[in-house]
């Protein structure tokens, strides 16, 4: 026979049973859900700090939305939309970079990009002749004294177009003052002198009666490297600006 008391007792287990049951099925709910909604709201900002890292490494990386909460989509859009912006800024910033502010052709920096372009090909032998072309305005300085330096930039753009004219405008580098360099694939000493004549003409008549002075040379006929073209074109240069407005190309001795 069961007494009050025990019955009692075993009731209260029972209770406390469904109370423990509860209890652990509830700590498991929120444990499933916490988990669910810290991968939820965490990946989206591992993914902004990864996103965030890669710019301090030069890169710009752009999020995918999909499979995110919700309030983080207009997060990433922003971010997005902001990656967008800087790419857009650095590629005009770089590319700025890379030309003469005046004349608006390339500059120093983008031939020494250019020759090192030009030997890879040669080393994989891509590449078997280049031509180059050194060339300055004669009595240039004396330009600049007698019409100031914005006569003598006007002669400088005009001259750049000039050159664009008759080589395009990829192998036009202006090094400074009133100095030029022509970078040419696979020249032929025909063809370079052909185009350095050209210039010197053309250059004749648009420059308000000013001419320029151009020494050319080649590879592989006069140099062993790509790197040794500048100088020997520089010799042939000073060669012609001894008698001015003239194309002299560099012979080996």
């Amino acid at each position: 026979m069961i007494t009050p008391t025990v019955e009692i007792a075993q009731t209260r287990k029972i209770m406390i049973y469904e109370m423990l049951a509860v209890t652990m099925l509830a700590i498991l709910v929120i444990i499933i859900i916490g988990s669910y909604t810290v991968r939820r709201y965490t990946k989206p900002l591992d993914k902004l700090i990864e996103g965030f890292s890669s710019i301090g490494k030069g890169g710009y990386k752009q999020i995918t939305a999909d499979g995110y909460a919700a309030e983080f989509n207009m997060m990433i859009q922003v971010y997005n939309d902001t990656i967008r912006k800087l790419e857009e800024v650095h590629t005009t910033l770089e590319g700025a970079a890379d030309l003469d502010e005046l004349t608006k052709v390339y500059n120093r920096r983008s031939f020494e990009k250019m020759l090192d372009i030009i030997h890879s090909e040669i080393e994989a032998h891509s590449l078997s002749h280049v031509g180059m072309m050194v060339l300055d305005v004669d009595y240039f300085k004396q330009i600049n004294d007698s019409q100031g330096h914005v006569g003598g930039d006007e002669i400088l753009k005009n001259l750049a177009a000039v050159i664009e004219s008759v080589v395009g405008a990829r192998s036009v580098f202006r090094f400074g003052g009133d100095e030029f360099a022509v970078v040419l694939r696979n020249s032929t000493d025909e063809l370079i002198a052909a185009m350095a004549e050209d210039i010197r003409s053309r250059s004749e008549q648009v420059l308000n009666g000013y001419t320029v002075s151009i020494g050319t040379a080649v590879y592989p006929k006069n140099a062993a490297s790509v790197s040794d073209l500048l100088v020997l074109a520089d010799k042939a240069l000073y060669t012609s600006k001894k008698s001015r407005n003239k194309v002299t190309a560099y012979e080996n001795n």
